[in-house]
């Protein structure tokens, strides 16, 4: 299952469950409604919801959907097939980044219509959400690889063992501060302040 709080309105949820049902509560939880609509249901969906009240789901191997504010349809946008596993998007509900199991990041300036892939596979990828265009995610060669404008370019911040890469490496971010990304391997934790820059092994 997933949870996404409604950046604006606290009160406002949504819960993808499994089957990619998504059920929408606008009072805390008290009550809840289906809206999964139109939208396909084969597995785990995806949600966020942006500022301005449109919210995106990627259901299985559909692609990303949007349902805009005030309506109660969904619609496919430009992405495709891809099987989505997450989703960020801004606050406006231009900006959308989707990373898929097959461990590619694709991101559109558009709301969806158009969209392009990052020329690299990732094993774990993480945004920071108070400034989207920051990026941190390792790489399928074990690199730490940094994105200052929003995945068109990338900088090489480090580089990890083999032995590290199992099982599968992990980047994080934190919600509250800027600049803010952990690193889990299975052999350490890490912390970078600086938008992964630098590292720090947490004992």
């Amino acid at each position: 299952k997933e949870i996404a709080i409604d950046p604006t309105n606290p009160t406002h949820l949504i819960i993808s469950a499994y089957g990619g049902t998504l059920f929408e509560s606008e009072d805390s939880g008290a009550t809840w409604r289906t809206i999964t609509g139109n939208l396909p249901r084969n597995g785990y969906a995806p949600v966020v919801i942006s500022e301005s009240g449109d919210m995106f789901a990627g259901p299985s191997d559909r692609g990303v959907w949007r349902m805009s504010k005030g309506f109660q349809i969904w619609e496919p946008t430009g992405l495709g097939k891809a099987t989505v596993v997450e989703l960020w998007v801004n606050t406006n509900g231009e900006r959308i980044y989707a990373f898929d199991e097959s461990g590619k990041l694709h991101y559109s300036v558009d709301s969806g219509t158009s969209w392009s892939t990052v020329d690299r596979h990732f094993y774990s990828v993480a945004l920071d959400r108070l400034v989207m265009e920051r990026i941190v995610g390792i790489s399928d060669s074990r690199d730490i690889l940094v994105s200052n404008d929003g995945g068109r370019n990338w900088t090489k911040t480090g580089e990890l063992s083999q032995s590290a890469t199992y099982p599968n490496p992990q980047v994080h971010v934190a919600l509250d501060q800027k600049g803010l990304f952990y690193l889990t391997t299975g052999l350490a934790i890490m912390r970078s302040t600086d938008y992964g820059l630098s590292w720090q092994a947490l004992s």
